[in-house]
C-alpha cells in the first residue's frame, strides 16, 4: 500500500460507523489492511484510541473486571468444593435463592439438548422432553441435593461432587476444574449408581471449563462451565423473582468466573456480545494493538502457537543469514537495518543503535509500539512469515 492509498484509506474509514467499517475491512486485500494497520498515521492512531477509550461499553467492560470479586477475596475462587456447592446452591428447588424450580429446569433443559451436550453413547441421552421437565411429571421439587456424596463400590472408595435424587430422578456431576480425571472416577460412580437406582431414571453430568477434557466413562454428559453460565445462571440473573442478595452473589459467580485460573483463560467468557459488539466499533484500532502486541490480528491466527523466537532461530534455520538487509517502508520512506552478531547473540544496527528485537527499531521509526516482526521484511518477506516457517516445538 503507498502513501496515497494509505492517505485514501485513513480519509474513508474516519467517519464510517461500525457496519461501515466491517464491510470497508472485509473488502480490502489482506495484505494491504496489514499494511496500512502498520503504516497508520500518529494523528488516525491517536483518534482511533481516544474513541475507544471513551466508548461506554468499554468503560463498563473495563470497570467490571478492575472490581474486586468477594470470590477471590475469600481465596475459594477456583476451588472445585466451592464451585460445587455454589451450583447446587443454584439448582436446589429448596435453596434460599428463592426461584424454586426454575433453576434445575433450566439445568435439565441443558443436559438434554442435542445441540448443546456431548455424549460418547448416545442411548444415555436422557429420555425426557420439555414437557415432563415443565411440569410436575417428575416432582422437580422434591429433589433433594448433596455434595460430597461418598460410598463404596466393590472395595473402591467414592464421592460425587454433586448428587441430586428423588422418587423419579437422579442426578450425578462430576465436576473438574484444574484436576483430571483419575482411577476410572466416572466408570466407577456410573457402575455404582446403576447397582442400587431401581427405576430412577439417571442422569450421569460430566463439567468442566475444559472444552477438551471428556469423561472416560461413555455414559457421561460433558458440559461446560460456558454451558452452565448461558442456559442456566445468565436466565436466573433475569427472573423477576431473584432476590436482591441472590442477584449480587449470582453477578459475584459470573464475575468470578470471568477472571483468569491457574494462569490459564478464564471458565467462561460472559462479555461475549460486549466485547463482539466493542470490536465491531472498534476492530480497526484493535487489530492494531493486537498486530503491535502479538504480530497477529484475530483474523490472521493460527491458532493457540505462541513465540517465543529469537532472531537467532531464523539464522539456525538458515530462514535468515546474517548478511541480509532488513527493509521497511513507513509513511512514504523506506528504512534499512543490519544485522550484527555480538558475543553470540544476534542483534540489529539502525540508525548506530544496537537492538534484541526487531520491534525495538520499528518503534524508533514509528515513535510508538510496533510489532518489528510484521514491520521488517527480508527478500519481499516479513519476518514473521519466516517465524511461522520454523519447525513448531
Amino acid at each position: 500500500m503507498d502513501r496515497l492509498m494509505q492517505s485514501e484509506f485513513e480519509n474513508n474509514i474516519i467517519n464510517l460507523d461500525e457496519f461501515e467499517i466491517s464491510t470497508y475491512v472485509k473488502g480490502l486485500d489482506k495484505d494491504d489492511y496489514e499494511k496500512f494497520l502498520v503504516n497508520m498515521s500518529q494523528s488516525l492512531y491517536s483518534n482511533l484510541m481516544d474513541n475507544l477509550l471513551v466508548d461506554k461499553y468499554f468503560l463498563d467492560l473495563v470497570q467490571k473486571n478492575e472490581e474486586v470479586n468477594l470470590f477471590e477475596t475469600l481465596s475459594v475462587s477456583h476451588l472445585e468444593l466451592w464451585h460445587s456447592g455454589l451450583i447446587k446452591w443454584i439448582i436446589d428447588p429448596k435453596s434460599d435463592i428463592g426461584l424454586g424450580t426454575f433453576p434445575l429446569k433450566r439445568f435439565l433443559n441443558l443436559v438434554t439438548n442435542n445441540e448443546v451436550i456431548e455424549i460418547q453413547d448416545k442411548t444415555f441421552i436422557p429420555n425426557i422432553n420439555i414437557a415432563s421437565i415443565e411440569t410436575d411429571e417428575l416432582d422437580l421439587e422434591q429433589v433433594s441435593f448433596k455434595t460430597e456424596l461418598s460410598f463404596k463400590n466393590e472395595g473402591k472408595n467414592g464421592r460425587i461432587d454433586i448428587f441430586g435424587e428423588n422418587k423419579n430422578i437422579r442426578i450425578v456431576v462430576e465436576n473438574k476444574i484444574k484436576a483430571k480425571e483419575s482411577n476410572d472416577q466416572t466408570q466407577n460412580y456410573f457402575e455404582w449408581s446403576e447397582l442400587n437406582k431401581g427405576e430412577l431414571l439417571c442422569i450421569y453430568v460430566f463439567l468442566t471449563p475444559d472444552t477438551t477434557q471428556s469423561p472416560k466413562c461413555d455414559k457421561f454428559i460433558k458440559i461446560t462451565y460456558q454451558n452452565l453460565c448461558d442456559y442456566v445462571i445468565k436466565p436466573c440473573l433475569n427472573h423477576p423473582s431473584l432476590k436482591e442478595e441472590g442477584k449480587y452473589l449470582l453477578n459475584q459467580y459470573l464475575n468470578n468466573l470471568g477472571k483468569n485460573y491457574g494462569g490459564k483463560k478464564s471458565m467462561v467468557s460472559i462479555d461475549k456480545e460486549i466485547s463482539q459488539k466493542i470490536y465491531n466499533k472498534h476492530r480497526i484500532i484493535l487489530d492494531k494493538i493486537f498486530d503491535d502486541v502479538r504480530g497477529e490480528t484475530p483474523s490472521n491466527n493460527r491458532g493457540n502457537r505462541s513465540y517465543n523466537v529469537e532472531l537467532k532461530n531464523l539464522i539456525d534455520a538458515k530462514l535468515l543469514h546474517i548478511d541480509d538487509i532488513l527493509i521497511a517502508k513507513y509513511m512514504g520512506n523506506t528504512y534499512e537495518a543490519k544485522l550484527i552478531e555480538d558475543d553470540g547473540k544476534i542483534q540489529i544496527m539502525f540508525n548506530g543503535n544496537k537492538y534484541n528485537s526487531p520491534s525495538g527499531p520499528a518503534k524508533e521509526i514509528c515513535e510508538r509500539n510496533t510489532n518489528g516482526w510484521t514491520f521488517w521484511e527480508v527478500r519481499d518477506r516479513k519476518l514473521s512469515q519466516l517465524r511461522d516457517e520454523l519447525p513448531e516445538d
